[in-house]
């Protein structure tokens, strides 16, 4: 099996964050990986590291799950995504483990 771990730039925005992961899942599936994995807190953006507030709310959250689910299931790729997630005992960093069919 073929793992491959992403190491992508500090993202600006969310929205950088998904143009990056977008890349990498493609990069990946072209190099015949089963799963990628990225680093802790990818999605909305490291903390402190200038993400924007509006980047945080559980609908932009939401959506960029969203993405990232449909871009597994268009490169066929599993994937594992660290992410912030609104909870309503608080705010947590948890990951995803999204199959290669999107799921």
């Amino acid at each position: 099996m073929v793992i491959a771990l992403a190491s992508p730039q500090i993202p600006e925005s969310i929205q950088d964050c998904l143009q990056q992961a977008e890349l990498l899942l493609q990069e990946a599936a072209n190099s015949e990986a089963e799963i990628i994995c990225f680093p802790e807190s990818y999605l909305p953006g490291y903390p402190g590291m200038g993400a924007a507030p509006q980047d945080r709310s559980p609908e932009e959250l939401q959506a960029a799950l969203s993405r990232i689910c449909d871009l597994a299931a268009a490169h066929s790729i599993a994937v594992i995504m660290p992410m912030d997630w609104h909870f309503p005992s608080g705010f947590y960093n948890l990951a995803y483990v999204i199959s290669n069919t999107g799921n």
